[in-house]
């Protein structure tokens, strides 16, 4: 949220279009949320998949451990690229 406020302020001072503002400030208030939670949304995918197979680590802590482990620190990120994009075009409307 304090993104999309001063992301808000900014386009507002340069940009005096509401729909620019608006449309630029959701854009990238998404954008930056997505980049900081998608490590907790790909954990939360393995999580919901490790209910219908067995594995040892059935824990938050576990799964980052072996994603980590495996494939390295950048794995996390895996399918950024799609959700910013979604997110970028649709967030704006939502404010």
């Amino acid at each position: 949220m304090y993104v999309y406020v001063c992301v808000s302020f900014v386009c507002f001072v340069q940009y005096k279009s509401a729909v620019v503002k608006s449309f630029l400030a959701g854009s990238f208030s998404g954008t930056c949320s997505t980049i900081l939670f998608q490590p907790l949304d790909l954990i939360k995918t393995r999580l919901q998949l490790l209910q219908k197979t067995q594995h040892s680590s059935r824990t938050i802590v576990g799964i980052a451990y072996v994603i980590l482990r495996e494939q390295k620190v950048f794995a996390l990120w895996t399918g950024l690229v799609p959700v910013c994009l979604h997110v970028s075009g649709s967030s704006h409307t939502d404010m």
